[in-house]
């Protein structure tokens, strides 16, 4: 039993190393051809704390973020398809 997980785990690393790098890759040549990063519109809100452990929220606008068009973060940038996904930011 102890096999059949060690060599699953070893299995699963690998995967994600050749997944990682494969993307790496991919994102390399989207850069070279200027097509690697774009930008998604996300709306930003604030928390104010209020008394009785009650919040505010208040909408502060929407922004630009850039993103990178790749399955996991690079340069510092969040994926585009997640941030598709995730349109409002809470602080």
């Amino acid at each position: 039993m102890k096999r059949i997980i060690g060599r699953a785990l070893i299995l699963a690393a690998v995967s994600f190393a050749v997944l990682f790098v494969g993307d790496w890759g991919v994102l390399r040549v989207r850069i070279a051809r200027q097509t690697a990063f774009s930008t998604v519109p996300v709306d930003h809100f604030v928390a104010a704390s209020l008394k009785g452990n009650k919040e505010q929220y208040y909408f502060t606008g929407t922004v630009d973020q850039p993103c990178v068009r790749s399955i996991s973060p690079h340069a510092a940038d969040a994926p585009c398809w997640w941030l598709r996904r995730h349109t409002q930011q809470w602080k």
